[in-house]
């Protein structure tokens, strides 16, 4: 995964040479210039009574990155984006991920399907695969679950046709009652939602990060869904399904993951129930930590052009807790 390695190292180098900002005014003026530089480069026009409150809370959440990046004990790094200027209720708002009562029932029957039983490589980026889409942005909507349910399907479809088209998140956000749009859903019930027909994305209409009118179409579709299944909690298990496409997965988000930029992500703050849907798209190994390769549903601005890598093997934040793979 050349972009990951090339960012990593750069991101390494940035963090070893960041100086201690112990001096206040020292602060108070990087503070400063990293406003401009924000408000420049997000284009952002804030009403007057709106741009002091979002000052305060970009300034709260740069002093906490400065701070994370100047002790250069992480093995990750962290940056301004889009989200630095949010509060924390709105940043939840990107969330979404709400295990549906088949998962929580069958979890604890699951059995060791799918434990490896062929060799694998020591590492898989299939972000690079002509049939992976790039990644896409769900706004200000808790519909994670529909990203999450529809790029692995994309994928899948496009490896078993030998074409690639994009299919509708929106069809999910607005036909799928048994989900709840923007108020969070899960990717499995999506698919069996789907085992009537996912519409093309050109066909049903923009996404618009709200729920709206449904208007699916059968001639529409562009995938159907045959069959789903959970893939068992371990590595060997999760290394083995990704070799036939992604695996949807959830996780906890929490305060320094809006902030990634670079490295392996590694949180000892995690605990608690799942909230965020993503897709696990590859793994590989750096400076001696596994990681997985995992993409995200907030646009090729956040992160490392849309992904994380998340430390593997270790049920970071419970990214190996309900791996799913989807079958057409």
């Amino acid at each position: 995964m050349k972009f990951v390695v090339l960012i990593f190292l750069v991101s390494v180098a940035v963090a070893a040479s960041a100086p201690s900002y112990s001096n206040r005014m020292e602060l108070d003026r990087i503070l400063h210039n990293e406003w401009e530089s924000f408000v420049s480069k997000n284009k952002k026009n804030y009403h007057e009574d709106e741009e002091e409150v979002r000052k305060e809370e970009f300034n709260k959440n740069m002093k906490d990155i400065i701070d994370h990046n100047d002790k250069g004990e992480s093995s990750y790094a962290r940056c301004c984006n889009g989200f630095t200027d949010m509060s924390d209720e709105e940043k939840n708002a990107f969330n979404g991920g709400k295990p549906d009562e088949e998962t929580l029932r069958a979890q604890g029957n699951w059995t060791a399907r799918g434990v490896q039983t062929r060799s694998v490589p020591s590492s898989l980026d299939l972000s690079q695969d002509n049939c992976m889409q790039e990644p896409k942005g769900q706004a200000a909507c808790g519909s994670c679950w529909a990203f999450t349910a529809i790029a692995p399907l994309e994928y899948v479809k496009c490896k078993a046709s030998g074409h690639k088209f994009r299919l509708s998140e929106q069809q999910l956000v607005d036909c799928d009652l048994n989900n709840g749009g923007c108020n969070g859903g899960w990717y499995t019930s999506a698919w069996k939602y789907l085992k009537n027909g996912s519409n093309k994305h050109s066909k049903y209409g923009a996404y618009t990060a709200k729920r709206g009118q449904c208007v699916e179409k059968a001639k529409f579709n562009g995938a159907i869904v045959k069959n789903y299944r959970y893939i068992s909690p371990n590595q060997d298990a999760m290394k083995e399904a990704l070799q036939d496409g992604p695996l949807a997965v959830a996780l906890r988000v929490v305060k320094d993951f809006y902030s990634y930029k670079s490295g392996v992500y590694s949180s000892t703050n995690c605990a608690g129930a799942v909230n965020h849907g993503v897709v696990i798209v590859g793994y590989g190994r750096m400076s001696g930590t596994d990681y997985w390769i995992v993409r995200n549903s907030w646009g090729s601005r956040w992160g490392m052009e849309g992904h994380i890598l998340i430390e593997r093997g270790v049920n970071m934040c419970k990214i190996e807790q309900y791996a799913a793979a989807v079958y057409v």
